[in-house]
């Protein structure tokens, strides 16, 4: 489980697309080390639960590994991910630890385009943004207001 709250931003280093999944490495500083990342962690990348498969430590960051399935390339933005690009992590939570933000799975079940954000801010803070739906059955499962403190 998750908060849904970016931990730190990291750099992609290397996506590798073979037999209809990819492998995907990215280059990390936690802002706070509890202790290293272990193999089979749950790091939620751009908001998707991956397992990390291999990791390499240099200094105060880590390169972590994940294998990503033809599954989740089809419900992510992974597909188009290059060596260079920023994404958002998080690590999983532990018992006890605070929850800062709200409990999330980081379980995909489709993704939507970003088709529209008014020029209006609202109050100083708020934004409306407008999301397209591109399948019927991701329509079923939809929250279709929502609010997210930046």
């Amino acid at each position: 489980m998750f908060t849904g709250l970016v931990e730190a931003v990291a750099t992609v280093t290397a996506v590798e697309f073979a037999g209809g999944g990819a492998r995907l490495s990215v280059a990390v500083r936690w802002p706070e080390v509890d202790g290293p990342t272990r193999l089979g962690d749950s790091i939620a990348v751009n908001g998707a639960c991956l397992t990390a498969i291999a990791i390499a430590a240099a200094e105060s960051a880590e390169t972590l590994t994940f294998d990503l399935s033809h599954e989740t390339l089809a419900r992510t933005t992974f597909a188009h991910a290059t060596a260079g690009q920023r994404v958002n992590v998080e690590r999983a939570l532990l018992v006890g630890d605070r929850l800062g933000g709200h409990i999330v799975t980081g379980h995909v079940t489709g993704s939507v385009i970003w088709s529209a954000r008014p020029p209006i801010q609202l109050a100083g803070t708020w934004s409306t943004v407008f999301l397209r739906i591109c399948s019927q059955k991701l329509c079923k499962k939809a929250v279709f207001v929502s609010t997210a403190c930046r």
